[in-house]
């Protein structure tokens, strides 16, 4: 089976390719321009079904992108840039960092909503539940 490849680009990018069961790496599927407001993003993770990309960057947000469209789905503010983002494997959580030291865990759910009116805008809306994160 094949899967995807996501690289966070100094120049505010986040590029996407596909991978093929072989291994091999193909064009880029997908580009989102400017992904942190001007600012460089610094990591980013696939989302446990891959449908979705997280990222943080430079502008102090943690965004969620539709894998296929490329579109935004969700952005959670940080209080510092982000450094770092993870997602777990098998389910809709994802913990960021930032440079102040800051982590955040947050629940993934989301509810499609569609406005026929002007088809070319669709709508997704997203819920982030700031979750406690409990020291060990």
């Amino acid at each position: 089976a094949g899967g995807q490849l996501a690289v966070a680009v100094s120049s505010g990018e986040v590029k996407i390719w596909r991978v093929s069961g072989d291994g091999s790496i193909g064009a880029v599927a997908m580009t989102i321009l400017n992904a942190h407001q001007g600012k460089p993003p610094t990591a980013c993770a696939f989302m446990h079904d891959a449908s979705m990309l997280v990222t943080t960057g430079g502008d102090s947000m943690t965004r969620v992108w539709d894998c296929n469209s490329g579109a935004p789905l969700a952005a959670v503010p940080l209080l510092a840039p982000g450094s770092c983002v993870a997602a777990m494997p098998h389910a809709p959580l994802i913990t960021a960092c930032d440079v102040s030291g800051g982590v955040y865990v947050f629940r993934h759910e989301t509810i499609s909503v569609r406005d026929d009116a002007n088809e070319s805008s669709p709508e997704t809306v997203t819920k982030l539940l700031m979750k406690d994160l409990q020291q060990f």
